[in-house]
């Protein structure tokens, strides 16, 4: 068996083919004895001949292993630092995770109020520092709230939506409370959200019950919006013709009770069952549900098809119907 390999460099002054071989019919192999010849060796390796190694390279993006269990452990927060209800002038804060965290879903899934504008986030392993690079507000209580938005390398939402209560100065230790009512018995088995937002609908925190009680506490003074709902379709907002709710303004005091009466929105327009003249100036107009309030109203005489507009002088509101006196 005679194997022949050949080859050719250019820019050198060598022959048109250069080859050398391998006579296998001449290899002796035996327990004792080896013996191989080889011709032209020696010639080749004059002559300067380039031999070329090919080699396989195998390239790529370095990753995890697949395969296994998938991960559905969701992360927690297992540590903050310093303790709630501390003092953070000219401090950081370190909120300490309980595996690592997809850093991304930090800028969606956190924030604070009142706003802190200057600020930084470093990551050490599964603790972030929060930098705070300007003068709080005087006497202020400050609200860090980390929500599910946050999420695990996997995916995995966070577990719980956590706020933590820090203070600037003196603690305000202002409180609202109450009780949660609702429209329909079926709704106890879905979660409350009870949202605190500022006046102009900035939010402060939420929070989340199954209780038939509430309680929001060290709170700032001022006026507030209080927002609660129903979340039947578990999305965590307000679904306003599915979904029963609640608003009202308020201005904080030292402790305040407020009610929350979850109701659902009335889609269904009133309609006028009866118009009846009481007297020759008095109208009695009854409507298909309660009327809680009007606007305006215009009373129209016709005679021989001329239009004329008749001046309203009283009208009283009572329930499901109005009365109206003209001239």
């Amino acid at each position: 068996m005679l194997f022949v390999f050949c080859g050719r460099k250019k820019n050198r002054r060598l022959p048109k083919k250069c080859c050398w071989k391998t006579d296998f019919d001449k290899m002796k192999l035996g327990n004792k004895q080896k013996r191989l010849n080889l011709i032209n060796f020696g010639n080749l390796l004059s002559l300067g001949l380039i031999f070329t190694t090919f080699i396989i390279v195998s390239c790529g993006h370095k990753k995890a292993p697949t395969g296994g269990e998938k991960d559905i452990i969701k992360p927690e927060i297992v540590a903050v630092v310093p303790e709630e209800f501390s003092d953070i002038r000219g401090k950081d804060i370190e909120i300490t995770f309980s595996k690592p965290i997809d850093r991304s879903t930090i800028f969606t899934g956190f924030y604070v109020y009142p706003p802190i504008l200057k600020k930084k986030f470093k990551w050490n392993a599964t603790t972030l520092t929060i930098q705070i690079n300007e003068e709080l507000e005087e006497n202020t209580n400050y609200f860090f709230s980390f929500t599910r938005k946050i999420k695990g390398e996997h995916k995995n939402e966070l577990k719980d939506n956590y706020l933590f209560v820090f203070k600037s100065g003196t603690l305000n230790e202002n409180r609202i409370y109450g009780k949660i009512l609702r429209e329909q018995k079926e709704d106890e088995n879905y979660p409350v959200f009870i949202n605190l937002m500022t006046a102009d609908s900035t939010k402060i925190f939420s929070r989340i019950t199954k209780n038939d009680n509430y309680e929001l506490a060290n709170l700032n003074t001022g006026n507030f919006l209080l927002e609660s709902f129903v979340d039947k379709n578990k999305n965590e907002s307000l679904d306003y013709k599915k979904e029963p709710y609640f608003q009202t303004f308020f201005t904080m005091e030292k402790n305040k009770e407020i009610d929350i009466h979850l109701v659902y929105a009335d889609t269904v327009k009133p309609k006028i069952k009866s118009v009846t003249a009481l007297f020759s100036n008095q109208l009695q107009i009854k409507f298909s549900e309660k009327i809680s309030r009007y606007s305006e109203m215009e009373i129209t005489a016709m005679d021989d098809s001329v239009k004329t507009m008749l001046p309203i002088l009283i009208d009283y509101l009572n329930k499901d119907e109005i009365l109206l006196v003209t001239e």
